[in-house]
C-alpha cells in the first residue's frame, strides 16, 4: 500500500478530458492498487476554490470545470496543515534556502530574522509557495507527491528523500 498526494494539476487534469495531460494522470490513477491512499491538500482546496471565486466575482458565473475539479478534490481525503507540517515546511524552505538562493546573499544574511524571511521568497527560491507547502505535507507524512508541475523538481533537488512523481510537465 502507498499513498499519494495528489498535486492541484493532477487533479485539474484529471477531470478535464481535453487537458493534454488527462491520459496521462488517468493512467497513474489507475494504475494505483486498490490498497493504494489517495490524499489532497488543504492548499489545493485553497488554489481550486481561488480560481471558482475568481470566475465567479470578475465574470458573474461559476467556472463549471473548475467547480467539477473542486468537488473531486473534495471526495478526496483532505490534509491539513498542522504543526508537524509547518516545521516541515520550514526545514524544506532552509534547504531550497541553502540550495539555490545566490552565494552573496547567504553570506550576507539580514540582521533581522524578519527580513531573512522575506528576502527568502518562493519567486528568488523558483517555487511557487503552495507547491512548497504541498511537498511538506507529502515529506512528512511519507507520502508519494503525483504532479505535473516541473517547479517540485526543485524541492527534490534540495531535499532528495522527497518521494515525488512528476507526470509530464506542459
Amino acid at each position: 500500500m502507498t499513498g499519494y498526494l495528489l498535486d492541484t494539476s493532477v487533479l485539474i487534469a484529471l477531470v478535464d478530458p481535453a487537458h493534454v495531460l488527462h491520459a496521462t494522470v488517468a493512467a497513474a490513477i489507475d494504475a494505483m492498487s486498490g490498497d493504494d491512499l489517495q490524499y489532497v491538500s488543504a492548499v489545493s482546496i485553497g488554489e481550486i476554490r481561488t480560481g471558482v471565486a475568481s470566475v465567479q466575482n470578475i465574470h458573474g458565473r461559476t467556472p463549471t470545470h473548475a467547480s467539477q475539479v473542486l468537488a473531486s478534490a473534495q471526495a478526496r481525503t483532505l490534509l491539513w496543515i498542522n504543526t508537524q507540517v509547518a516545521v516541515t515546511y520550514g526545514d524544506l524552505k532552509a534547504a531550497m534556502v541553502s540550495t539555490f538562493m545566490p552565494k552573496a546573499s547567504r553570506n550576507k544574511p539580514p540582521a533581522h530574522l524578519e527580513d531573512w524571511i522575506d528576502h527568502a521568497t518562493g519567486k528568488r527560491l523558483g517555487i511557487n509557495e503552495n507547491d512548497l507547502w504541498i511537498c511538506a505535507q507529502g515529506f512528512e507524512r511519507d507520502l508519494q507527491v503525483l504532479t505535473c508541475d516541473g517547479d517540485f523538481t526543485r524541492v527534490q533537488a534540495a531535499e532528495p528523500r522527497l518521494a515525488l512523481s512528476v507526470l509530464r510537465v506542459i
